[in-house]
């Protein structure tokens, strides 16, 4: 599962988080999801863990004008990805 951008950026969550409702939580896409999946017994790679890292490490994984991946932001994924699919046997 690919997080949107605002998660990562600070200034854009408070941009766009709606305070009327008082009641978006950032992770609920990925909870919801996961309940979603694991009811389903559907494998699910939840890419937002390893890009949060990533950035809180200084790590630049989407440009600063838009939500594309930077070559690191790719290149976590990919790593993440490739790993996932050998270890849940989808791949040798």
């Amino acid at each position: 599962m690919i997080p949107f951008r605002q998660v990562f950026v600070p200034k854009l969550w408070y941009e766009n988080l709606d305070t009327t409702s008082g009641n978006y939580v950032a992770d609920k896409p990925q909870r919801v999801m996961r309940e979603f999946t694991g009811n389903e017994e559907i494998p699910m790679l939840d890419l937002r863990p390893l890009l949060q890292r990533a950035v809180r490490s200084g790590v630049q994984v989407h440009f600063k004008k838009d939500a594309r991946w930077t070559i690191d932001g790719h290149r976590i994924a990919a790593e993440a990805l490739s790993l996932f699919l050998k270890s849940s046997g989808y791949l040798n």
